[in-house]
């Protein structure tokens, strides 16, 4: 059902930055590659000649019939919806569709290891570190994904490396029906991208999914899991390792306090210092310590525990940017939803002035409500969400709404005070106007630095 053969096109659905990424590794494989896109005027016309150099052959509007004309298997780009039409009419014409992740199972060179990181926060940092643990370990890694390189970059030439780390995401888990890592890493799950799954269960679903799949010899590592992921985990045949919450029937655990971490499993007890944030560092434990096990349990390595102290934040997730009359300035532009700011107020000492806004994603504001009232001097909300948001958090503390981050950066210079922590940490997508959380994380620095020298310190 899933065999790929080079006489019979793969179909991608969607022509978008994904899709031409994963057409030109599968031409590289020998395969023939269609591609149907339903808006092909909004594609850069420099996209469509890059895709036509590959030789693939392009299908749009009016042209499904033609497009799913043996087709041997289609492939959806990340995020594409199982009731689009042209989907629908595949599945009605019996034609199997593997998803993005699959691919990697199904072409040769898979590596001997491979870890899928997916949870809803967490997991750019935590693939970065692993990535960077293993290699100091001098082992041979790749990672892809939303912060590394695309997958198809190592489609046919994985098996040259020793680990494959993968940020996955709950569309490509979605779309998933044979992938298979050794090693599943999820961080907390919280609710996220709903408008796409239709409900919160629906997006918890598809990150557990994988977990199915996983055999006596692969391993699941799981941070804070609910009741529903003990449940997935209970029917999981692979080696469980639970992060901040016992469970009797898990292979191993890991807790810590304030002080130390603690790692028990068959054979193996450790204690180790927490690693701590240092002066205007701040970096959640429990990512650090998934981290830890992660590469721990690739690498067979207990080295990997005592190597946690050297590791920093990403840019963009709580990392701190310069200080505005004294006050210490964090950008936390890859903060687009809700937990994600939850995390942050958690970390940062009060009084805290929060910056957030964008595109709005519709999610609870209510898990914020304790924190903002006990933390937070001063909300400055900006964008497409900036009246929800103030909505959401009431008379709890002052408030402030802009149109755009250009005009709240001109207030900022005049609210903030020495004793202040500027938290920008926007809690939505940034559609609204940026490019990407990047973009906006870069626009907000540039923001920041534009203020006049008298009040930038």
């Amino acid at each position: 059902m899933y065999r790929l053969r080079s006489c019979q096109p793969v179909g991608i659905l969607g022509a978008g930055k994904t899709a031409r990424r994963l057409a030109r590794s599968l031409t590289n494989e020998g395969l023939a590659v269609w591609v149907y896109e339903e808006h092909p005027k909004n594609v850069h016309r420099r996209a469509l000649e890059y895709l036509a150099k590959l030789g693939v052959k392009m299908f749009g509007p009016s042209g499904e019939e033609n497009f799913l004309e043996g087709l041997s298997v289609l492939v959806p780009s990340p995020g594409f919806s199982f009731v689009h039409p042209v989907f629908m009419l595949a599945l009605k014409r019996g034609i199997p569709w593997v998803g993005e992740l699959d691919l990697i199972s199904l072409l040769a060179g898979t590596p001997p290891k491979l870890l899928a990181v997916s949870g809803t926060n967490g997991k750019t940092s935590v693939c970065s570190w692993v990535q960077d643990l293993l290699a100091q370990l001098g082992q041979r890694v790749f990672r892809a994904g939303n912060e590394g390189p695309p997958f198809g970059r190592f489609l046919g030439r994985a098996g040259s490396f020793q680990v494959g780390v993968l940020e996955t995401s709950s569309f490509q888990l979605a779309q998933s029906r044979v992938f298979r890592p050794s090693v599943v890493l999820l961080t907390e799950i919280r609710p996220d991208h709903l408008s796409w799954h239709g409900s919160f269960e629906a997006y918890r679903a598809a990150k557990l999914s994988v977990l199915q799949r996983l055999g006596a010899k692969d391993t699941a590592i799981v941070l804070n899991p609910d009741p529903v992921t003990e449940k997935a985990l209970q029917g999981s045949r692979s080696k469980v390792w639970s992060v901040g919450k016992r469970m009797s029937f898990a292979y191993g655990g890991l807790v810590w306090d304030k002080e130390w971490f603690y790692v028990e499993a068959p054979g193996l007890s450790l204690r180790i210092p927490l690693p701590h944030s240092e002066g205007a560092t701040f970096v959640p434990p429990e990512n650090l310590l998934l981290a830890g096990l992660a590469a721990f349990e690739l690498s067979g390595d207990k080295t990997a525990f005592s190597m946690l102290e050297g590791l920093r934040p990403l840019t963009y997730r709580i990392s701190f940017e310069r200080t505005l009359k004294g006050a210490s300035v964090f950008n936390d532009s890859k903060a687009t939803n809700v937990a994600s700011v939850e995390l942050a107020l958690k970390l940062l000492p009060p009084p805290i002035v929060w910056i957030g806004g964008g595109l709005s994603k519709g999610l609870d504001m209510g898990p914020l409500r304790g924190l903002v009232n006990k933390k937070v001097r001063l909300a400055l909300f900006f964008g497409h969400a900036r009246d929800a948001f103030a909505d959401a958090i009431g008379d709890l503390v002052p408030s402030e709404r802009f149109k755009t981050l250009d005009m709240l950066m001109r207030r900022l210079a005049d609210v903030v005070m020495p004793e202040d922590r500027v938290l920008f940490s926007p809690g939505c997508a940034s559609f609204d106007a940026f490019k990407s959380f990047r973009h906006r994380g870069f626009t907000f620095s540039k923001l920041l630095a534009s203020l006049s020298p008298t009040e930038v310190i």
